[in-house]
């Protein structure tokens, strides 16, 4: 897989889940932040068609993700690597501009948007589902209930893919 890694948070709902908001990392910013947790802030989706996250855009929570298998680089580079996905896969060893093994882990969720109920009790039944760069769904956590701060389970929550550090993206 190349390009870019969505992470989107939805309600469950029996009839119909409620999109909560998404995340989407791009093989630049993944190369080039290493390993490690990152605390992400939710957005509404482009075009958003539902009134309410259109609204609260500004105040959809955030998503944090470990991500893992990331070579190291040198500081200096890395910064480089910051400006531009050439510079990113110029930072790595030659062997390791190929794609590699990335592992995503979705740990927690915090202030998501209360889509259950209404008024001041209200919560969400919060689930992730991670898509790679061709759109395709690689990941889906387990619903956590009555929970708008959710934290998931490592073993159920965690997706290698193979990326490569070469792949530009916004």
């Amino acid at each position: 897989t190349s390009g870019n890694v969505e992470f989107q948070v939805w309600n469950y709902n029996r009839l119909k889940n409620d999109f909560l908001g998404l995340v989407t990392l791009s093989a630049k910013e993944i190369f080039s932040g290493g390993n490690g947790p990152r605390t992400l802030r939710l957005r509404a989706r482009d075009k958003e068609v539902d009134e309410l996250i259109f609204q609260n855009a500004h105040a959809l929570g955030t998503l944090t993700v470990n991500i893992g298998g990331v070579p190291d680089v040198d500081p200096a580079v890395a910064r480089e690597a910051q400006r531009s996905a050439a510079a990113a896969a110029s930072a790595l060893p030659v062997e390791q501009a190929k794609p590699i093994e990335v592992a995503f882990t979705v740990v927690s969720a915090a202030n998501l948007m209360e889509r259950d109920g209404g008024g001041m009790f209200g919560t969400s039944d919060p689930f992730v589902i991670v898509s790679d760069g061709a759109g395709e769904e690689v990941l889906k956590t387990p619903v956590v209930d009555d929970n708008l701060n959710p934290s998931w389970e490592a073993a159920k929550a965690t997706v290698r893919m193979k990326m490569s550090p070469s792949t530009s993206g916004n």
